[in-house]
């Protein structure tokens, strides 16, 4: 069984309170994603990292456009995130065991939290 979610990271209740926010309320969501966008951009610049070729290439590389998955961040709410212990304790709890996981070091949550996966097998 594979499975991906987000982990829980410091920033988590920050972009729970954001979600819900511009998920609710129309009139917030062009001034956040642009300050979010201008955010990402610079961070991404000031790393030496290719600003524009990564938002051209981005549909290649994603199936979406690099503001649609934007608009997907930030207005995705429900949130629910999780740490690796956490979700291994559940799913072992269900009968299965950890068979390989792939990033699942949370970072600090600046621009997101990214998703953590795992795969699982039954242990019967």
């Amino acid at each position: 069984m594979g499975i991906a979610i987000y982990l829980k990271t410091p920033l988590c209740g920050l972009w729970t309170v954001e979600k819900r926010l511009y998920s609710s309320h129309q009139w917030l969501r062009p001034p956040v994603r642009a300050l979010f966008v201008c955010a990402y951009m610079l961070a991404r610049t000031l790393r030496h990292r290719d600003a524009i070729s990564f938002v051209k290439n981005y549909r290649q590389r994603r199936g979406m456009e690099f503001l649609a998955d934007v608009d997907d961040w930030l207005g995705g709410y429900p949130y629910q995130s999780t740490s690796a212990v956490e979700l291994e304790t559940a799913v072992e709890k269900l009968g299965f065991r950890t068979k390989q996981r792939l990033n699942v070091t949370p970072g600090i949550g600046l621009f997101g939290t990214g998703c953590g996966q795992w795969c699982f097998v039954r242990t019967d």
